[in-house]
């Protein structure tokens, strides 16, 4: 099959700014900053209050009095932000992944704002968001960053969450990056974002030479720019262009050789906390440096 133009909205002299695809539904943003959605309602994932699906896109109405700044569309669920800085959520409520009641992972049918009463949440002006298949990410225009959703492969980037997360919870500054100590082998310092402090720690081999020359410069902590989320990795972009991930590396997505036994990794002296494996499979529970050429800058 070759793309196809979406004929709704020239024929309707209507501009898109932005758009958004989830699993089986996609949104639009036009420039007056109204919000569009079509294709799959299951699940409420369309916002329009129905399961019914979609043949062309649809404006929410519910939003009509909003002016729609970002669209994120995750498996079953979709984020916006408002102009006012709020992030409202819709669709599936599994595994708390739109952040909207405390106790509940019931499916909402229509936008609702999300985390509506914790008032710090509230307080905040979001500037980006991010819809994954189970989980969901908000970031504020000064940088911090909400998580919320399942605990499932890690993605999260949160250490020791046992339990799904229906209250969005702030990531702290968890960003590490390694590079190698003078005159060592198989040995590299981990500097902490914002933090003067150094531990000396076992790497994987990836995780050395001139990648690892590049630190936080002065131990100040990088500011995140994006998120992308993926079935079983989140991946951070900084404003530097460097690349941060967590969650599984079962095929190498962590830049670790997915072939090396995780008992073999386990047994390492000085391990990497960060890193650790269940069954057959290595994951990383907090964000950890990608290493990619030192001439290459993402924006």
């Amino acid at each position: 099959l070759t793309p196809k133009m979406i004929q709704y909205f020239p024929q309707n002299h209507v501009k898109v700014t932005q758009i958004a695809a989830g699993e089986q539904h996609s949104a639009a943003i036009t420039e007056n900053c109204k919000l569009y959605t079509w294709g799959c309602g299951a699940n409420y994932r369309l916002g329009h209050g129905t399961l019914q699906t979609m043949l062309k896109p649809y404006l929410n109405t519910y939003l009509k009095d909003s002016f729609v700044t970002r669209v994120s569309c995750g498996a079953t669920h979709t984020l916006c932000i408002a102009s006012t800085g709020h992030i409202y959520a819709w669709g599936s409520g599994m595994n708390g992944r739109l952040g909207i009641d405390v106790g509940g992972i019931e499916d909402h049918t229509i936008p609702a704002r999300v985390a509506p009463l914790s008032e710090d949440f509230q307080n905040y002006y979001f500037s980006e968001i991010c819809a994954g298949p189970h989980q969901s990410f908000g970031l504020t225009d000064e940088g911090q960053l909400f998580v919320w959703g399942s605990v499932k492969f890690k993605t999260l980037g949160i250490v020791n969450l046992k339990k799904d997360v229906v209250v969005p919870m702030m990531l702290g500054s968890t960003f590490n990056k390694f590079h190698l100590t003078k005159g060592s082998t198989g040995k590299a310092e981990k500097l902490e974002s914002g933090r003067d402090s150094r531990q000396t720690v076992d790497v994987n081999s990836n995780y050395d030479l001139k990648f690892q020359k590049k630190i936080f410069p002065n131990g100040n902590a990088l500011k995140i720019k994006r998120i992308f989320c993926g079935e079983t990795n989140t991946v951070f972009l900084m404003v530097n262009g460097d690349i941060y991930i967590t969650g599984s590396g079962e095929y190498g997505q962590l830049c670790l050789d997915p072939e090396k036994k995780c008992e073999e990794f386990q047994k390492r002296e000085g391990a990497l906390k960060e890193i650790f494996s269940e069954g057959e499979v290595l994951y990383s529970n907090t964000p950890i440096y990608l290493p990619v050429n030192l001439e290459t800058k993402f924006k």
